[in-house]
């Protein structure tokens, strides 16, 4: 009949010193030299590993604790995800449920549902574009016009406050960019396939000439003044001179929004770019 071996605990000594086994009967440390020595138990080759009783132990010993463990993991992974669609945050509307949406079930081939109630916008028929490109290349004529209105004002400008050669003929100048600014703003709201460009555009560009025709025949009557008497160099105290500052200042709002709206058309099309100051 046979019989299961019994595991039996062999004693060893081992030095108290530097952990090294000490031979039987030995007195001294072989390793070290020290004296003093302990008996540790050998574990029988049968006995399976088991963890520490400390903290690692213990957290292994917890099935509910692995579900938290695999959550922690999946959400370390989908946080990069999320930071390299949406660098430095996203402030378009729809982007927080968007990242919402990324953040709790991952990509997904459709959008959510905040990103696709528009429908897309239907891109323009070629009818329509031809419009839009033959309104705005008459409107640069119209523009262009208005430019050299601006060369002669300013020319004259200059002149009155210099008391220049030309004063006698310099209120002249500024009554016609006076009423070639009201022809242009009739003209403006004439326009062929005018429909096709932006009313605000329109409305920016139209108020910006009727100002500048005021300022012009503001400053028609200050030319009138520096040329009937004594003309005094930088004679901003005059008036006239000073009622075109109301007007002056609305006209370079409206031009300032002109030209940023009509610089973008013009960009489309090829045409001649404007700053506020040349119009």
């Amino acid at each position: 009949m046979s019989t299961t071996p019994i595991s039996t605990e062999v004693a060893r000594r081992f030095c108290g010193a530097c952990g090294h086994e000490v031979r039987p009967q030995a007195s001294f440390c072989g390793t070290c030299g020290q004296t003093a020595v302990q008996r540790r138990p050998a574990q029988s080759p049968a006995e399976p590993w088991r963890p520490s009783a400390g903290a690692a132990g213990q957290a292994w010993n917890r099935p509910w604790l692995m579900p938290a463990v695999a959550a922690l993991v999946l959400a370390a992974i989908a946080v990069p995800v999320v930071l390299v669609a949406y660098p430095f945050g996203d402030h378009r509307p729809g982007a927080a449920a968007t990242v919402a949406a990324l953040t709790t079930t991952g990509y997904s081939s459709a959008p959510p549902a905040s990103a696709s109630s528009a429908a897309p916008a239907s891109p323009p028929s070629a009818t329509a574009t031809a419009s839009a490109q033959e309104a705005a290349e008459s409107l640069a004529s119209l523009l262009a016009r208005s430019v050299a209105d601006r060369v002669a004002v300013h020319h004259a400008y200059d002149d009155v406050r210099g008391c220049g050669s030309d004063l006698s003929s310099d209120a002249q100048v500024f009554e016609n960019a006076a009423a070639s600014r009201q022809q242009l703003v009739s003209q403006l709201a004439d326009l062929p396939s005018g429909s096709a460009l932006s009313l605000q555009m329109q409305q920016e560009l139209s108020g910006a000439w009727q100002a500048s025709a005021a300022v012009d025949s503001d400053y028609a009557q200050w030319a009138l003044d520096e040329g009937a008497g004594t003309c005094v160099p930088d004679d901003t105290a005059d008036p006239n001179f000073q009622a075109a500052s109301g007007p002056n200042e609305q006209a370079t709002q409206d031009k300032l929004a002109f030209t940023w709206l009509w610089n973008q058309l013009a960009g489309n099309y090829g045409l001649t770019q404007y700053g506020q100051g040349q119009l």
